[in-house]
């Protein structure tokens, strides 16, 4: 179950969801643009969006080594990320604000070579603000990422419990193309390191001190913006 979820930027957010504008499009501004790409230019004022994506990247976490099958690898990095926000796009202007929160996890289970059952899971709450500069269909972004919450789930492989990290800071860069008005697909980077707040403690009682992961990853998104 997801803890409750602290909200280290609400500065921020406030700024953005103060902003009362519908989003609305202008009239193309003349006959030589395709009419798709010159919404697209004209297009200003408060989106929505909702945003599903693959990653893969980071530092091994776990490894179960299944009896009748490919070794099961769980990565600081990967795999699943879905995020929801609003992002202010500026009249007359090629940028835009976004903000997003989403739920970034994995998860691996099987077999050991034992016969023993092994589920692991890797979960972190992301919050991000980016800034986007629009060139008609393609989007350039930078911004900065937030991940609390984070949590690395034991069950298996002699291994019991929580392992938690203290919240992390890192940097985003994407490049996103718009197919249509409602519809991007984008790249992204974003670097990010974790730290754990506390000792691993085995079965037996015996005590592990962790390492700092690399959780950085490349993903590719898909976006519905409305």
């Amino acid at each position: 179950m997801i803890k409750y979820i602290k909200f280290p930027l609400t500065c921020l957010v406030t700024a953005l969801v103060s902003t009362t504008s519908l989003a609305q499009e202008s009239t193309p501004g003349t006959n030589t643009k395709p009419a798709q790409e010159a919404s697209l230019v004209a297009k200003h004022g408060l989106e929505f969006l909702v945003s599903a994506g693959l990653t893969i990247g980071g530092d091994d976490l776990i490894e179960i080594q299944v009896n009748d099958g490919p070794d099961e690898e769980l990565k600081a990095g990967g795999l699943f990320d879905l995020r929801a926000g609003t992002a202010y796009r500026f009249q007359d202007s090629p940028f835009a604000l976004q903000f997003s929160l989403g739920y970034h996890f994995d998860t691996v289970s099987g077999e050991d070579t034992a016969g023993r059952d092994a589920d692991f899971t890797f979960s972190r709450i992301t919050y991000e603000l980016l800034s986007r500069y629009h060139i008609n269909k393609h989007q350039l972004g930078l911004g900065v990422i937030q991940h609390t919450q984070v949590e690395l789930e034991l069950d298996g492989l002699g291994l019991k419990g929580d392992i938690d990290y203290n919240d992390a800071t890192g940097l985003v860069v994407e490049y996103a193309y718009w197919l249509n008005p409602k519809f991007s697909a984008a790249l992204r980077y974003v670097d990010i390191n974790y730290k754990p707040s506390d000792e691993l403690t085995l079965v037996g009682g015996a005590q592990s001190q962790l390492l700092e992961r690399d959780g950085s990853h490349f993903g590719v998104y898909a976006t519905l913006h409305f």
